[in-house]
Formats: structure tokens, sequence, C-alpha cells
């Protein structure tokens, strides 16, 4: 029965935060939304940080599943434009200011363990495999193309969410993406 209650109160509160502010969205509310009481969900959530950062796992978990099928007959560079795409995919499907909330708890290093961040995992990995591989330029270091990576995609997400929305986020995105890709590859 608990992780039942689990995923009802996850499944409420995700629905909630699409279609609200993530401040508009109470414990309270979360509650009413999947039928249980204030006491289950602090037995079985503990906060409402620890709500956002279970929402946040389980989309990389999806995210990673989605990179996973979709990656297949892939080269690198469409690989890592496909992290690009998955991760705006998150943004706007939870909006604006969720996202930008997100992206503040990551700033501000309140949860984000980057040993546990799937997509940036795999994005670290592909950047190593091309690294290697001599696919990039050797001129920039693994880390220095990570991190500007990582950086632009977070970057245009944020942007994006401080606008409320405005602007295409995919589009800017994955043409900064091949921008990059082109600056860093080997010719």
């Amino acid at each position: 029965m608990g992780v039942n209650t689990k995923e009802k109160i996850l499944s409420a509160a995700e629905k909630l935060f699409m279609e609200n502010d993530h401040e508009d969205v109470s414990v309270r509310r979360i509650c009413a939304a999947a039928g249980v009481s204030n006491g289950s969900f602090y037995h079985h959530i503990g906060s409402k940080e620890n709500l956002i950062k279970m929402i946040y796992y389980s989309s990389d978990e999806m995210g990673i599943k989605i990179f996973l099928q979709k990656s297949k007959n892939k080269n690198i560079f469409e690989k890592i434009e496909l992290i690009a795409d998955i991760y705006t995919d998150f943004a706007l499907k939870y909006g604006p200011k969720f996202c930008k909330y997100i992206i503040y708890l990551k700033l501000s290093d309140h949860f984000i363990d980057s040993e546990t961040y799937l997509l940036g995992s795999q994005m670290k990995l592909l950047i190593k495999d091309a690294y290697s591989n001599n696919y990039f330029n050797n001129k920039y270091t693994e880390n220095f193309i990570l991190s500007v990576f990582l950086t632009t995609i977070r970057g245009f997400a944020y942007e994006w969410s401080t606008q409320n929305g405005e602007g295409e986020l995919k589009k800017y995105t994955l043409s900064a993406i091949k921008i990059l890709i082109n600056q860093f590859k080997n010719i």
C-alpha cells in the first residue's frame, strides 16, 4: 500500500506542477488531489522539497530511457543533440516557473548530485567518447566541452523560464548545440 500511496502523491503533484506555479501548489492541495492525508504525505514523501527531488529524478530516469530508445543508429553528435532535446522537453512539460525553480535548486547545490544526474552523466560519457576518438579538437578539454554544452542547455532553459516561457526554447537550444558541435569538432 505504501508504494501505491507514494505513486498517487507523485502523480497528483506532477499534474498540479504542470498546471500551476510551484509556489501555488501546497502540500494540502497535493494531498487533496491524491486523496491522501497530510500525514500520509509526510510519511511517504517527507517534504515538498523531497517531492520536487523525486519528480526531478523520475523525469531524469524517464529521460535516460527515452535517450536509450531514440539514440540507436545515431552518431555521437546526434546523441548530444538528443540529450538537449530531452532536456528542453522536460522544461516545456513542467513550464517556466517550475523549470526556473529546478535550475535554482541545481545552481544553489540544494539537491542535484551530478553522479546521479543520468542525462548529465550520459552527456559526460558522450563527450569522453567523442574526445577519445578525436571527434573533438584537442585544443579544448573534455571538461570544458562538457561544461559549455550543459551550461548552454541550462542557460537557454533558465532564460526561457525567466521570460515566462516566451520564445522558442527547443529551436534556440538545439541551434546553439549544433553551433557548438561544429565549433568543437575536429575538421
